[in-house]
């Protein structure tokens, strides 16, 4: 399963092969999952740095091609172009997400600038600019800002006082 951890798929492979001795499969069966997962904790990008080589192989290992062809059980050699393309979908997809969050960032950002300009009368560009921060004291009483933590106040809220 691509959603395990390393440890965890290996526990697994382990318990698989046992289960699989236990039920009498075929010994060319049972030493063909057996290299396969060898090959994929041998090969060079489980011990890569890059979280998307390491997720790509158990992706690889999760979606194998092979999977219900008549080559079911010819798991090796290892397709290095596919775990390739299963990295490249991993970064896409990842990408795409941070795009989406920073989207959701600017409109909430958009609406807050809009709200704040339109409550305090005050130009939108404004808002755009720098913010100071502001250590409030314990003995300043704001509502919304806890008093023991540093806060950042933009100069247009200063200078209204509030």
């Amino acid at each position: 399963n691509e959603d395990l951890s390393w440890e965890e798929l290996s526990e697994a492979n382990i318990r698989m092969l046992r289960d699989m001795e236990c039920h009498s499969w075929a010994k060319i069966r049972i030493d063909m999952i057996q290299n396969f997962w060898i090959e994929i904790e041998s090969h060079r990008w489980h011990h890569s740095t890059n979280e998307s080589n390491k997720h790509a192989l158990l992706v690889f290992q999760g979606r194998n091609a092979c999977i219900g062809t008549p080559t079911a059980f010819n798991l090796i050699p290892i397709s290095d172009q596919q775990i390739h393309e299963y990295c490249d979908e991993l970064i896409d997809h990842a990408k795409s997400l941070e795009i989406v969050k920073l989207q959701q960032v600017h409109s909430l950002t958009s609406a807050i600038i809009a709200f704040s300009s339109t409550a305090l009368n005050v130009p939108p560009f404004l808002f755009l600019s720098f913010f100071f921060p502001v250590h409030i004291s314990p003995t300043t009483s704001y509502s919304f800002l806890p008093p023991w933590e540093p806060h950042f106040c933009h100069p247009v809220v200063l200078t209204l006082g509030f």
